[in-house]
């Protein structure tokens, strides 16, 4: 659930299903495409190390390359189901966010600089820890809504 809530801290969020197959009978796999922008909102919580005064230069020119930017990730997502139970009993979803990174900054370096303290994996997974928020992140649905939000 994690991951489909921090994709509210992106911005023009939207997940395509381009197809989707069965692999061993107990799974079905759709293949997304996945477009976020990069906000305000994205740096300050995905990539908050970004954001420090160390090497604010380097630091700077990395926020001016990532703002606004739109990424298109490929991705895809498996639906594991239980016959015994007939529900769905896990989702993993992953996509590629290093390919469109390292398109839009143009070296290594730089996306490595990106990925190696941000709350996000270049598999556009979530990072299990919190290194700049004392408080642990929780994501509830609201029951007049269907978008996840975190608090």
């Amino acid at each position: 659930m994690q991951h489909w809530c921090f994709m509210d801290w992106f911005g023009d969020v939207n997940v395509e299903l381009k197809g989707w197959g069965a692999t061993d009978g107990e799974s079905l796999v759709g293949i997304t495409t996945t477009s976020v922008t990069i906000t305000k909102h994205t740096l300050r919580n995905v990539f908050p190390h970004l954001r420090t005064t160390d090497n604010s230069d380097r630091n700077g020119k990395l926020v001016e390359q990532l703002l606004n930017q739109r990424l298109v990730m490929r991705g895809s997502t498996c639906f594991e189901w239980d016959y015994s139970t007939s529900r769905v009993t896990r989702v993993v979803s992953q996509s590629d966010m290093l390919a469109p990174m390292l398109v839009l900054l143009d070296n290594m370096e730089d996306v490595a600089r990106v990925f190696e303290q941000a709350l996000i994996s270049p598999e556009f997974q979530w990072k299990r820890v919190l290194y700049y928020n004392a408080l642990p992140l929780r994501c509830s649905i609201s029951t007049h809504s269907s978008t996840p939000k975190l608090y």
